[in-house]
């Protein structure tokens, strides 16, 4: 219905011309929308929102076609939305269903409630039971890759966030054949969490050790190459420059694979390089670490005071207050009228 013979989009629903004119389409990120009927739909007769007055929101999402008007794909609903600690709200559907078109995936979810960042469970299909973990994560990474480049930044996944179940492993699914994504979080609740732990207590395997100039050139070199961020030299503000929870953790594991950290590489947390606030003051956390220093005392704190005291000098200053004289002619009641000006003839060109 509504679709030309030419229209191969079959997986697309196409609205009547009279729902079209009688529906919003409420953005959500990520090339994706919320249908909303408003109030002159006809056959609306609920409503649970007042923005717009009088308007149902569905809860349900889907994306456009990129070249077809009015041809909509249903992505899911929105209480499937991962809400991280930051605030920021994940869709896990566009992910989930790219990564599922693999042969090897049986199912793909997105977990990350309260957390920083988002990571990714997958459970094998039968063609991905002999494989080890490492040549099974290599062989569906590229298509999460192709998802990350679709999704918001906060809302991709890091390599070291994605959990492999083992072959043969459960997915709780209602009668209807979905994934129920409560139950889900529930029965792997201690993988999910030992996925994050083990972000937080990594301990270092690299054995690269530089100094300070040359520790700099080198996380410059990385933040450039692999996390495609620009930075323009040691002083800059990571955090300014594009760093998000995401690159944090991909900072740290790249770090922690390559560099020599010592006994102390477990306390370089995602939160601790945030804190770090420059490549020059992330370098010397590093060579602190390694070398057993205190870190109380380091640049990061330095940096943080500074910008701090920064912060008073510029917000510190106020102009003095100088009250306006008031006109003791001038009374309460006094009203300027404004008249409409009177039809002009054609010679009266001229502004008076």
């Amino acid at each position: 219905m509504n679709r030309q013979p030419d229209d191969l989009a079959w997986d697309y629903i196409r609205l009547s011309p009279s729902i079209i004119a009688n529906t919003h389409y409420k953005p959500l990120g990520s090339n994706t929308f919320e249908f909303v009927y408003l109030c002159t739909l006809p056959t609306l007769n609920v409503s649970n929102s007042a923005d717009p007055p009088g308007s149902f929101h569905s809860s349900d999402i889907f994306t456009p076609h990129a070249s077809i008007p009015h041809a909509w794909k249903f992505l899911g609903r929105a209480d499937d939305r991962v809400t991280l600690s930051t605030g920021e709200k994940v869709l896990p559907l566009l992910m989930e269903g790219r990564v599922k078109e693999e042969p090897l995936v049986r199912e793909a979810v997105v977990f990350g409630i309260d957390r920083a960042l988002p990571g990714l469970l997958l459970f094998r299909s039968d063609a991905a039971t002999t494989l080890a973990e490492e040549e099974f994560l290599h062989a569906v990474w590229p298509a999460i890759q192709a998802a990350n480049k679709t999704s918001e930044t906060f809302a991709q996944i890091a390599k070291e966030m994605v959990v492999i179940l083992p072959a043969g492993t459960q997915v709780p699914i209602a009668d209807k054949g979905n994934m129920l994504r409560a139950q889900v979080y529930e029965a792997y609740k201690e993988k999910i969490g030992g996925a994050y732990d083990a972000l937080e207590n990594a301990s270092a395997v690299g054995d690269l050790v530089l100094g300070a100039a040359e520790l700099e050139d080198w996380m410059l070199r990385l933040l450039k190459d692999e996390l495609d961020m620009k930075v323009e030299d040691g002083v800059a503000d990571l955090y300014q420059m594009g760093l998000d929870s995401l690159r944090a953790a991909q900072l740290r594991g790249s770090i922690l694979r390559r560099l020599d950290l010592g006994t102390a590489a477990s306390r370089l947390t995602p939160s601790a390089i945030f804190q770090a606030g420059t490549v020059k003051g992330l370098a010397q956390m590093c060579i602190a670490l390694r070398e057993g220093e205190d870190q109380r005392s380091d640049s990061s704190e330095e940096h943080q005071i500074q910008a701090m005291q920064e912060m008073l000098e510029k917000h510190s200053k106020f102009d003095e207050y100088q009250p306006k004289q008031e006109n003791p002619k001038k009374k309460p009641t006094d009203m300027v009228i404004v008249r409409s000006p009177s039809p002009r003839s054609p010679r009266e060109t001229s502004p008076r």
